[in-house]
């Protein structure tokens, strides 16, 4: 689960309408399917006072920039832009610091 408080840019993204937000898990794999993701790419996010479905792809590998890591989400709109002659999906990409653990 994710909490959207959490993730830099992601309540934004979700109170601007870029990230399509759904009830129920099915709803989401649904839309997920519509837009060609897999079905699989359906996180939980949990908001201040909802719980709600977004399609997601989570990052196994942190991101590092400048010596410190992030978790990372790549975020669908739906959208399209054309580019180099081809329809490509805008995707938005939100992060999290993650502290180092220390032994």
């Amino acid at each position: 689960m994710i909490n959207s408080s959490e993730y830099m840019m992601l309540e934004k993204y979700i109170s601007d309408g870029l990230v399509k937000t759904h009830a129920t898990k099915k709803d989401a794999q649904k839309y997920a399917t519509q837009i060609g993701w897999p079905q699989y790419h359906v996180e939980k996010v949990k908001r201040r006072f909802e719980t709600i479905w977004i399609v997601a792809q989570h990052h196994m590998q942190k991101d590092k920039i400048a010596g410190m890591e992030f978790d990372t989400y790549i975020l669908p709109t739906g959208n399209y832009e054309l580019k180099n002659g081809t329809n490509q999906m805008i995707t938005l990409e939100v992060k999290k610091y993650m502290e180092k653990q220390t032994v």
